[in-house]
């Protein structure tokens, strides 16, 4: 299976953090951390994923609680890994006082299998055939409190009891999983009715009609096409 990933970001007027996001070819895994405070915790989370999760692919025992047994390992492997994330950033930067906690989305790409574990956005969409479907929702909190400023509703490193999500998904050629961070997804998004041939082609064509609907309000945009 062949993965290209190609990400955007579309500044605004309106202050947000930026997007971290990395295709680790080795381990066929795409990382996407926001993070929201100062940068610690994203760094955290990157220095997590560079050390732990190659050794965890290795050893299927890895990291890996008794209750997560039932699941593949790729989806064991992420859960653990952002479990791990979430009480490193409690322990060792929020200790005292909540300064950093981040969005995360992990992914990983084997077996015609697109498996992936997340904490507060992006948005994932799936563009198979000329039809876009949500694959997973998750919605800015400022939407309920009628706020300018973007806000997180859910973030790593706040909470012990932390749910964290992990779902699957059957790939096939020519699919384009589409990634979103922002307030409010465009609803442009749905209105299209011819898409591009061409991967980067199709990612602008994303990205244009995000940027002329929402003007002032900053987004990062990521994609990843899949060639089997």
């Amino acid at each position: 299976m062949k993965i290209q990933f190609e990400s955007k970001i579309y500044p605004g007027i309106i202050a947000r953090p930026s997007v971290e996001a990395r295709y680790h070819e080795n381990e066929k895994l795409l990382s996407i951390i926001t993070p929201w405070g100062n940068q610690n915790s994203s760094d955290l989370m990157m220095q997590l994923i560079d050390g732990k999760f190659s050794s965890a692919e290795s050893d299927s025992e890895a990291t890996v609680p008794p209750m997560m047994g039932a699941m593949n390992k790729q989806s064991r492997n992420l859960k653990a890994m952002i479990n791990l994330a979430n009480f490193e950033i409690l322990d060792k930067i929020n200790k005292t006082s909540y300064v950093s906690a981040c969005e995360a989305t992990l992914a990983t790409f084997q077996d015609n299998q697109m498996c992936w574990a997340h904490v507060g956005q992006p948005y994932i969409f799936l563009l198979r055939q000329e039809k876009l479907q949500i694959i997973q929702a998750a919605r800015d909190l400022s939407i309920d409190y009628s706020m300018e400023a973007p806000l997180p509703q859910r973030l790593l490193g706040i909470d012990r009891g932390l749910d964290i999500p992990v779902q699957n998904l059957l790939v096939q050629n020519g699919d384009m999983i589409l990634f979103y961070s922002g307030k409010e997804l465009p609803s442009s998004f749905f209105t299209i009715k011819k898409y591009k041939s061409d991967f980067q082609e199709t990612l602008q064509m994303f990205f244009d009609l995000s940027a002329k609907e929402k003007k002032d309000s900053p987004f990062w945009l990521g994609a990843v096409s899949i060639k089997i």
